[in-house]
Protein backbone atom coordinates (compact mmCIF):
# COMPACT_ATOMS: atom_id res chain seq x y z
CA UNK A 1 0.00 0.00 0.00
CA UNK A 2 2.68 2.64 1.03
CA UNK A 3 4.35 1.58 -2.37
CA UNK A 4 1.24 2.76 -4.36
CA UNK A 5 1.12 5.78 -2.01
CA UNK A 6 4.19 6.85 -3.12
CA UNK A 7 3.63 6.45 -6.55
CA UNK A 8 0.37 8.33 -6.52
CA UNK A 9 1.70 11.33 -4.97
CA UNK A 10 4.79 11.37 -7.81
CA UNK A 11 2.39 11.44 -10.00
CA UNK A 12 0.11 14.02 -8.48
CA UNK A 13 3.60 16.32 -7.80
CA UNK A 14 4.62 15.72 -11.75
CA UNK A 15 1.21 16.97 -12.82
CA UNK A 16 0.59 20.02 -10.27
CA UNK A 17 4.31 21.69 -11.65
CA UNK A 18 3.47 20.86 -15.06
CA UNK A 19 2.17 24.31 -16.61
CA UNK A 20 -1.78 24.47 -17.81
CA UNK A 21 -4.43 25.95 -17.64
CA UNK A 22 -5.41 25.83 -13.91
CA UNK A 23 -1.45 27.26 -13.19
CA UNK A 24 -2.04 29.74 -15.40
CA UNK A 25 -5.39 30.92 -13.89
CA UNK A 26 -4.24 30.93 -10.19
CA UNK A 27 -1.30 33.16 -11.22
CA UNK A 28 -3.57 35.18 -13.26
CA UNK A 29 -6.33 35.68 -10.06
CA UNK A 30 -3.78 35.56 -7.51
CA UNK A 31 -1.75 39.10 -9.00
CA UNK A 32 -5.72 40.50 -10.18
CA UNK A 33 -7.11 39.94 -6.40
CA UNK A 34 -4.90 39.00 -3.91
CA UNK A 35 -4.27 35.74 -1.84
CA UNK A 36 -8.11 35.72 -1.24
CA UNK A 37 -8.77 35.82 -5.37
CA UNK A 38 -5.88 32.87 -5.62
CA UNK A 39 -7.15 30.69 -2.25
CA UNK A 40 -10.76 30.62 -4.02
CA UNK A 41 -9.93 29.66 -7.45
CA UNK A 42 -7.66 26.95 -5.93
CA UNK A 43 -10.37 25.57 -3.78
CA UNK A 44 -12.17 25.64 -7.12
CA UNK A 45 -9.99 23.70 -8.91
CA UNK A 46 -9.76 20.93 -5.70
CA UNK A 47 -13.52 20.70 -6.13
CA UNK A 48 -13.23 20.04 -9.57
CA UNK A 49 -10.65 17.34 -8.55
CA UNK A 50 -13.28 15.70 -6.40
CA UNK A 51 -15.46 15.62 -8.88
CA UNK A 52 -13.64 13.84 -11.66
CA UNK A 53 -12.33 11.84 -9.07
CA UNK A 54 -15.88 10.43 -7.90
CA UNK A 55 -17.51 9.89 -10.70
CA UNK A 56 -13.76 7.73 -12.36
CA UNK A 57 -14.55 6.09 -8.84
CA UNK A 58 -17.87 5.25 -9.96
CA UNK A 59 -17.03 3.70 -13.26
CA UNK A 60 -18.61 6.82 -15.42
CA UNK A 61 -15.35 7.79 -16.81
CA UNK A 62 -16.44 7.29 -19.87
CA UNK A 63 -15.73 11.04 -20.91
CA UNK A 64 -11.99 9.94 -21.50
CA UNK A 65 -12.66 7.30 -23.62
CA UNK A 66 -16.17 8.07 -25.04
CA UNK A 67 -14.95 10.51 -28.88
CA UNK A 68 -18.62 11.95 -28.99
CA UNK A 69 -17.94 13.19 -24.77
CA UNK A 70 -14.45 14.06 -25.49
CA UNK A 71 -14.95 16.14 -28.07
CA UNK A 72 -17.58 18.46 -26.28
CA UNK A 73 -15.57 18.53 -23.30
CA UNK A 74 -12.49 19.85 -25.04
CA UNK A 75 -15.00 22.41 -27.21
CA UNK A 76 -16.38 23.69 -24.42
CA UNK A 77 -13.31 23.55 -22.33
CA UNK A 78 -11.20 25.21 -24.82
CA UNK A 79 -13.64 27.91 -25.05
CA UNK A 80 -13.84 28.72 -21.71
CA UNK A 81 -10.23 29.38 -21.61
CA UNK A 82 -10.00 31.80 -24.71
CA UNK A 83 -13.05 33.60 -23.02
CA UNK A 84 -10.81 34.15 -20.02
CA UNK A 85 -7.70 34.74 -21.70
CA UNK A 86 -10.29 37.63 -24.06
CA UNK A 87 -10.91 38.78 -20.73
CA UNK A 88 -7.19 39.32 -19.46
CA UNK A 89 -6.56 41.13 -22.49
CA UNK A 90 -8.98 43.59 -21.61
CA UNK A 91 -7.67 47.54 -20.55
CA UNK A 92 -8.00 47.44 -16.96
CA UNK A 93 -7.01 50.32 -13.99
CA UNK A 94 -3.68 49.36 -12.22
CA UNK A 95 -4.13 46.58 -9.35
CA UNK A 96 -4.49 47.32 -6.49
CA UNK A 97 -1.18 46.33 -3.88
CA UNK A 98 -3.36 44.27 -1.63
CA UNK A 99 -7.32 43.68 -2.84
CA UNK A 100 -9.58 41.40 -0.54
CA UNK A 101 -12.19 40.04 -2.89
CA UNK A 102 -15.56 40.31 -0.85
CA UNK A 103 -17.61 36.75 -0.14
CA UNK A 104 -19.68 37.46 -3.23
CA UNK A 105 -16.46 38.34 -5.64
CA UNK A 106 -14.91 35.18 -3.72
CA UNK A 107 -17.65 32.43 -5.10
CA UNK A 108 -16.46 33.98 -8.61
CA UNK A 109 -13.09 32.99 -8.39
CA UNK A 110 -14.26 29.72 -6.75
CA UNK A 111 -16.81 28.86 -9.93
CA UNK A 112 -14.20 30.05 -12.56
CA UNK A 113 -11.67 27.82 -10.67
CA UNK A 114 -14.27 24.95 -10.82
CA UNK A 115 -14.94 25.41 -14.41
CA UNK A 116 -11.40 25.92 -15.62
CA UNK A 117 -10.61 22.18 -14.02
CA UNK A 118 -14.29 20.74 -15.14
CA UNK A 119 -13.95 21.09 -18.79
CA UNK A 120 -9.99 20.43 -19.32
CA UNK A 121 -10.07 16.86 -19.96
CA UNK A 122 -6.60 16.68 -18.48
CA UNK A 123 -9.08 16.09 -15.48
CA UNK A 124 -10.30 12.94 -16.07
CA UNK A 125 -7.23 11.52 -18.24
CA UNK A 126 -5.36 11.96 -15.53
CA UNK A 127 -7.31 10.00 -12.55
CA UNK A 128 -8.48 7.43 -14.69
CA UNK A 129 -4.55 6.36 -15.75
CA UNK A 130 -3.92 6.86 -12.16
CA UNK A 131 -7.44 4.72 -11.16
CA UNK A 132 -6.83 1.77 -13.91
CA UNK A 133 -3.35 1.56 -12.34
CA UNK A 134 -3.78 1.48 -8.67
CA UNK A 135 -6.77 1.11 -8.48
CA UNK A 136 -8.24 -3.28 -8.23
CA UNK A 137 -11.48 -4.50 -7.99
CA UNK A 138 -10.60 -6.02 -4.46
CA UNK A 139 -9.29 -2.66 -3.36
CA UNK A 140 -10.13 -1.15 0.12
CA UNK A 141 -12.88 1.82 1.11
CA UNK A 142 -9.91 2.59 3.61
CA UNK A 143 -7.19 1.70 0.60
CA UNK A 144 -9.30 4.21 -1.83
CA UNK A 145 -9.68 7.06 0.91
CA UNK A 146 -5.87 7.24 1.52
CA UNK A 147 -5.50 7.45 -2.90
CA UNK A 148 -7.85 10.23 -2.70
CA UNK A 149 -6.82 12.30 0.35
CA UNK A 150 -3.01 11.70 -1.22
CA UNK A 151 -3.84 13.24 -4.11
CA UNK A 152 -6.28 15.70 -3.02
CA UNK A 153 -3.57 16.62 0.13
CA UNK A 154 -0.53 17.40 -2.14
CA UNK A 155 -2.92 19.48 -4.74
CA UNK A 156 -3.92 21.44 -1.72
CA UNK A 157 -0.20 22.19 -0.29
CA UNK A 158 0.80 22.79 -3.66
CA UNK A 159 -1.86 25.80 -4.35
CA UNK A 160 -1.07 26.97 -0.47
CA UNK A 161 2.14 27.26 -1.73
CA UNK A 162 2.23 28.19 -4.85
CA UNK A 163 -0.30 31.85 -3.73
CA UNK A 164 1.93 32.30 -0.87
CA UNK A 165 4.78 32.25 -3.20
CA UNK A 166 3.21 34.89 -5.14
CA UNK A 167 2.13 37.03 -2.54
CA UNK A 168 5.70 37.13 -1.03
CA UNK A 169 6.56 41.05 -1.04
CA UNK A 170 10.00 40.95 -3.18
CA UNK A 171 8.07 38.49 -5.87
CA UNK A 172 4.37 40.29 -5.85
CA UNK A 173 5.93 43.98 -6.26
CA UNK A 174 7.62 42.89 -8.77
CA UNK A 175 4.30 41.21 -10.31
CA UNK A 176 2.71 44.29 -9.66
CA UNK A 177 5.55 46.65 -11.25
CA UNK A 178 4.64 44.36 -14.31
CA UNK A 179 1.41 43.97 -14.02
CA UNK A 180 0.07 44.68 -17.69
CA UNK A 181 2.66 42.74 -19.22
CA UNK A 182 2.28 39.75 -16.98
CA UNK A 183 -1.23 39.82 -17.35
CA UNK A 184 -1.30 40.14 -20.73
CA UNK A 185 1.09 37.42 -21.12
CA UNK A 186 -1.11 34.70 -18.85
CA UNK A 187 -4.46 36.01 -21.04
CA UNK A 188 -2.38 35.07 -24.30
CA UNK A 189 -1.27 31.69 -22.26
CA UNK A 190 -4.68 30.25 -21.92
CA UNK A 191 -5.73 31.64 -25.50
CA UNK A 192 -3.15 29.55 -26.68
CA UNK A 193 -4.27 26.27 -24.14
CA UNK A 194 -7.65 26.94 -25.33
CA UNK A 195 -6.60 26.50 -29.03
CA UNK A 196 -4.24 23.84 -27.93
CA UNK A 197 -7.48 21.92 -26.55
CA UNK A 198 -9.38 22.34 -29.74
CA UNK A 199 -6.65 20.74 -31.65
CA UNK A 200 -6.17 17.83 -29.55
CA UNK A 201 -6.70 14.52 -30.63
CA UNK A 202 -9.62 13.28 -30.04
CA UNK A 203 -9.59 9.40 -28.44
CA UNK A 204 -10.19 6.63 -31.09
CA UNK A 205 -9.23 9.02 -33.94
Amino acid sequence: MLADLLGVAGLTVLIMITPGADLALVTRNTIMGGKNAGGWTSAGILTGNLVHLTYCLLGVGWIATSATAFTVLKLAGGAYLIFLGLQGLRPTSALPQEAEAPPKHGRTWWMQGLLNNLLNPKGPLFYLGVLAVFVHPDSSVIYLALLICTTIGISAGFWVLFVYVLQIASVRSRLLAWSRWVNGALAIVLIGLGIRLWLAQTPGL
